[in-house]
């Protein structure tokens, strides 16, 4: 009877995980090769047995991840304003250990994760600061695009507009602007960045979109710890410097760093959420 009960409570669990995630619990006639985790180290088969410790695997992988996907998705922003308080480590573990699951191609993992937080992301806001204050001029890794095609460029142009607006900067404040951009040098009071590091001899252009991609799971992972993130080209626009307050060696490329921590709620540039392109205007079945 014991037995019977804990088959039946694991079941109502594994029920409530598979419609979470919106998979059939039953299959038929056998399993699957994407319903079994690739380290289940399980063999095909109809039987009952295999597809129910499947999910049970399944169940285990997504252990303290809970948070509906498109929840997940719509409360992403990118944050402006952060408060001080320390991200604790353990957060950003869990974070990158979730995150690791990204696609990349053939399934090379080409990301190194740097993590800079405490006193190490205090030096390089302040060095970031100090440098742009002198008149240094960029010299990321990765070349940033200097002209873009004119769609783009509205789009652009577009989120600065509205960005200023909303912070109350007016056109002819330069001042404001000029404090603006200075603070996006200074991480935007983040008290933690993570840095996406790839080895230079790996085609960066095509390694490039596979750190996009676990950026970007980062990025989602970040919100349902509570956490607010932000891609920040300022962050990797002085590679030397980084490398030097991170101990990262010279034939490694900064790619990008993603600025995380609290938001801060009392600040408008914490509330601020960029628009996006009808969908009419980038999706067409062929």
């Amino acid at each position: 009877m014991r037995l019977r009960m804990l088959e039946y409570q694991l079941l109502v669990r594994i029920n409530e995980i598979s419609a979470k995630a919106r998979s059939p619990l039953v299959v038929s006639p056998g399993v699957r090769y994407y319903e079994i985790p690739a380290n289940c180290s399980l063999y095909f088969s109809a039987r009952p047995i295999v597809l129910f410790l499947a999910f049970v695997c399944r169940l285990k992988l997504r252990e303290g991840y809970d948070m509906e996907f498109d929840a997940v998705v719509l409360g992403r922003r990118s944050i402006r304003a952060f408060l001080p308080d320390p991200v604790p480590r353990d957060k950003i573990t869990k974070i990158v250990k979730l995150a690791q699951w990204a696609p990349s191609w053939g399934n090379t993992q080409p990301w190194e994760i740097v993590v800079a937080d405490g006193e190490k992301a205090k030096r390089l806001a302040q060095a970031f600061s100090e440098e742009v204050m002198k008149g240094g001029a960029a010299r990321s890794d990765i070349p940033m695009p200097v002209e873009f095609p004119e769609v783009n460029k509205k789009r652009y142009s577009g989120l600065g507009r509205d960005l200023l607006g909303f912070l109350g900067i007016a056109r002819d404040d330069s001042a404001g602007r000029a404090q603006h951009y200075l603070n996006m040098f200074k991480l935007f009071g983040a008290p933690a960045v993570i840095y996406l590091v790839v080895d230079a001899r790996l085609s960066v252009p095509y390694a490039c979109l596979d750190l996009g991609s676990i950026g970007t799971t980062i990025c989602y992972a970040a919100v349902q710890e509570g956490l607010g993130t932000i891609y920040l080209a300022a962050a990797m626009q002085f590679p030397d410097i980084v490398k030097s307050v991170l101990e990262i060696p010279e034939d490694k490329k900064v790619v990008i760093g993603i600025a995380i921590g609290f938001p801060d709620p009392d600040a408008p540039a914490a509330l601020f959420r960029s628009s996006r392109a009808p969908l009419e205007e980038i999706l067409r079945f062929a």
